[in-house]
């Protein structure tokens, strides 16, 4: 039977404007916003934002907010997880979050980053351009990686896969999956390759400045092993510039070995099929 009771004060029925306003856990988190935030009791959830997006700045609406998700991801981890974080460190995650969702937004002038880029095209005259993308599988606790490689002329000349045991939040996901590319490119020896991901907030946070995050560290990561390599480039695609990759690594959840699984003889038929169709487009 579900259980009517807020999760997180366990003392009133879970209500929109109980969860958000009026929760004794919701007074802690604000008041850790703001020490005069107000305690007084809300009707109508309608009226309490109205009343903030009438009189607050937009950078504390930008605050409120992201504690606001903070509130409802707190909720489900204590729901599913039965694991719950006190209102100050809840907080200050949300805002180091806001921080460093900022910081990825500034682009670099010294390194471009492609958008919009909805097919795939070969990379240039001997280059070597190698696609990666991760999936997860919250069930299983695990994380699959996959990337394929291909020159040129669109040949595909190898692919990899690998699954690592645990579930990342999805940017640092994104961003394990663009260092293990990297790093399995060093061990090859290759230069003047492109690497292509679907996450936009990997390659813009490439681009800024130090996040000093478990985040940011995978970030520092990925920029010491581009610079480790001569003429290597990393470049944000759309999802359908990347279904090879997106393919690949939906099919790795599933391996048993551990390590990297590689294919260099032959391609395997599960992603034959995705490959000939980038080819036949360009």
């Amino acid at each position: 039977m579900c259980d009517l009771f807020c999760p997180l004060c366990g003392k009133d029925k879970e209500t929109l404007v109980h969860l958000f306003a009026n929760c004794e856990f919701a007074h802690a988190s604000w008041q850790e916003l703001d020490p005069g935030w107000s305690r007084e009791f809300v009707e109508k959830i309608d009226d309490w934002l109205g009343e903030m997006w009438g009189v607050l700045s937009t950078a504390v609406l930008e605050r409120v907010v992201m504690v606001c998700w903070a509130l409802w991801e707190t909720r489900n981890q204590m729901i599913f997880n039965e694991q719950c974080m006190t209102p100050q460190h809840m907080v200050a995650g949300a805002l180091n979050y806001l921080t460093n969702w900022k910081a990825a937004q500034r682009i670099s002038p010294y390194q471009t980053v492609i958008e919009g880029v909805v097919q795939w095209k070969p990379p240039p005259t001997n280059y070597l351009k190698v696609n990666v993308d991760i999936a997860m599988n919250s069930a299983c606790m695990r994380m699959g990686l996959g990337w394929i490689v291909r020159n040129e002329e669109g040949v595909v000349l190898g692919v990899g896969l690998k699954v690592v045991e645990g579930i990342f939040k999805v940017r640092e996901a994104e961003a394990l999956g663009v260092r293990e590319v990297l790093s399995w490119i060093k061990t090859k020896g290759w230069e003047r390759v492109v690497v292509e991901t679907d996450a936009q907030v990997v390659t813009k946070a490439v681009c800024a400045k130090q996040i000093l995050t478990p985040f940011g560290y995978l970030i520092q990561d990925i920029r010491d092993l581009m610079a480790q390599t001569e003429g290597m480039r990393l470049q944000f695609v759309k999802r359908e510039a990347n279904m090879s990759a997106h393919h690949l690594a939906k099919y790795s959840l599933h391996i048993q070995d551990d390590g990297v699984v590689e294919y260099f003889d032959y391609i395997p038929y599960f992603i034959s099929h995705v490959a000939c169709i980038d080819y036949l487009r360009n």
